[in-house]
């Protein structure tokens, strides 16, 4: 086994909502952060995480690359693979599952 610290340079921005943001609620805060190196991407935010590695292009630098994408696909590249909750759904298994809970312990 090999173990290694690595110090990437990382570009970091942090993305808080303010109440006054007309899409206050969607996404309240938010951390991109860019390894242009490595031309890698990950994001922390209360919506989700997601990552992606993009090949690096010689005539072109991972944030030049970055600000020029549309941002629907950038998206897609984050979170493509990532299942989508139903909370509304989510909110009734655990309704079920409190009511089992209670049955069962009725029963003991």
């Amino acid at each position: 086994m090999r173990i290694e610290v690595e110090k990437p340079n990382i570009i970091r921005i942090a993305y808080h909502q303010t109440i006054d943001d007309p899409l206050y609620g969607s996404c309240l805060w938010a951390y991109f952060d860019f390894d242009p190196k490595k031309y890698m991407l990950n994001v922390q935010s209360e919506a989700g995480s997601g990552h992606f590695k993009w090949i690096g292009i010689p005539e072109e630098t991972f944030l030049s690359l970055c600000a020029g994408m549309d941002g629907g696909r950038l998206l897609h590249e984050l979170f493509h693979d990532q299942q989508q909750t139903d909370v509304k759904e989510t909110v009734a298994m655990q309704d079920v599952l409190d009511r089992f809970e209670r049955f069962e312990k009725a029963l003991n």
